[in-house]
């Protein structure tokens, strides 16, 4: 029975390190409207094509906080690189709607959706 235990308990945490690792493409689907990264990436660049600032930078503000939701949940299954790069594109978006830079925030937002797809591949 001890030799059981001594073989099976490595292969459970392993195969429970796997599961976790390989999770992301489930784990970045949205649960709820507060972190629902895709569609506040549209409606980002939908506010910028039809020149409403005010409401893509309410927009931003609330995908930042669907990052910060997603991050949390997603940390041990994505890499850090694409987590960080959307975060940046994030914060680069900010700064370009705060100035009015269409084409700019325009192309952050498709840079945000390009990380969102890299998610768990």
């Amino acid at each position: 029975m001890i030799r059981f235990f001594y073989y099976a308990v490595p292969v459970v945490v392993l195969v429970l390190f796997v599961a976790v690792m390989q999770s992301g493409l489930y784990l970045k689907l949205p649960t709820g409207e507060d972190d629902d990264v895709p569609r506040y990436i549209q409606k980002i660049a939908a506010d910028v094509g039809a020149d409403d600032w005010d409401a893509a930078r309410q927009d931003v503000e609330k995908l930042d906080k669907a990052h910060r939701i997603l991050t949390k949940r997603i940390q041990f299954s994505v890499e850090r690189d694409d987590i960080q790069g959307l975060g940046l594109s994030i914060a680069r978006a900010k700064g370009m709607i705060e100035a009015r830079d269409k084409a700019g925030t325009l192309s952050q937002m498709y840079e945000a959706y390009a990380y969102w797809n890299d998610f768990g591949k």
